[in-house]
């Protein structure tokens, strides 16, 4: 345990200012703190110390509480529970273990906003794989290559430098090496993200930079098709929904808020359009993976629908297999 936390955190013996352990009563003649001192931490403070009995409690359980001296936020730092331990804080627990979690939904589900409140509770990254279609589709528009000429735009997704990444807390997408994110958003790109994701060469490199990031773990993931194509395999899996009328008032509000001019009759038109290229297209339609949790956030907030997933993965996290 003691090196797993080390190798978790990636901090040094030097950096311990002092670990205590607590033991339950059942484990009369248990000393962890020998342990440390048979990895060579010879300078470190060390305390054994014994519970108190309560009913109830977890048994068999030993508890360290390392105490460092790291410049990191709280978020950052990665717990560790091992075997029955896990039931405690499963949500921490997953953390450690590279959770992946897969949200998809249409256009105004309220996907992205749950899944970046999601990403900030339990400490993952969050990758926004909608924005990677924006991105490209911004090059076409600003290219001036028509939005129908699938063979130019393959071409151009192909030759594509994509990244995305956390930047004082916040997800960026770099483009060929510019930050794009405040422009992902405009009416133009509204109208052409779906067109431009139907395309199988374009799906093809974008899903397979997704899969990479997947691969790595502590992700949440959200997009069209992430639970059953991405990653099928994916640790949870949710698919949002609301009724088209709520959607396009949310949409509205974003785009107005963002200094668009636009009415709710034009939001409306474009993402019927959108839901039926995302959901006729050959390559991975949008569709909610067959062990998907169904949550429809038409009445709901966006507080609301965090804890309704919270507590499928708190229910199901000490049960779900490695």
């Amino acid at each position: 345990m003691l090196t797993a936390l080390q190798e978790a955190n990636g901090f040094t013996p030097e950096d311990i200012a002092s670990i205590i352990f607590t033991v339950t009563p059942d484990l009369r003649s248990a000393f962890p703190a020998q342990a440390a001192r048979e990895l060579g931490w010879t300078e470190v403070a060390l305390l054994d110390a014994q519970e108190i009995p309560v009913e109830g409690a977890l048994p068999r359980c030993i508890r360290v509480l390392i105490l460092v001296n790291i410049d990191r936020p709280q978020k950052e730092i990665k717990h560790l529970y091992l075997e029955e331990a896990q039931k405690l804080r499963p949500d921490l627990a997953f953390s450690h273990r590279r959770l992946v979690v897969a949200i998809d939904g249409p256009a105004g589900s309220g996907k992205s906003t749950v899944a970046r409140a999601l990403a900030r509770e339990l400490g993952l990254r969050y990758i926004d794989t909608g924005a990677m279609y924006r991105a490209l589709t911004l090059k076409i528009l600003d290219l001036g290559l028509p939005l129908e000429d699938e063979e130019a735009i393959t071409s151009v997704a192909e030759e594509t430098r994509l990244e995305v990444l956390e930047r004082e807390g916040k997800t960026r997408v770099i483009l060929d090496g510019h930050d794009v994110t405040e422009d992902l958003r405009s009416p133009a790109v509204n109208a052409g993200v779906s067109l431009v994701a139907q395309y199988p060469g374009v799906r093809a490199k974008l899903v397979a930079l997704q899969r990479e990031m997947a691969a790595e773990g502590g992700v949440i993931l959200d997009g069209r098709d992430i639970g059953s194509y991405v990653w099928p395999k994916a640790d949870f899996k949710f698919y949002l929904s609301a009724a088209p009328e709520e959607r396009a008032r949310r949409r509205l509000k974003e785009l107005l808020a963002s200094g668009h001019e636009i009415t709710l009759p034009e939001v409306q038109k474009q993402l019927a359009q959108r839901d039926s290229l995302d959901t006729r297209r050959a390559v991975a339609p949008l569709v909610a993976a067959p062990d998907a949790a169904v949550i429809d956030t038409s009445d709901l907030r966006p507080e609301e629908v965090l804890e309704r997933l919270l507590g499928i993965i708190r229910e199901e996290g000490n049960v779900r297999p490695d």
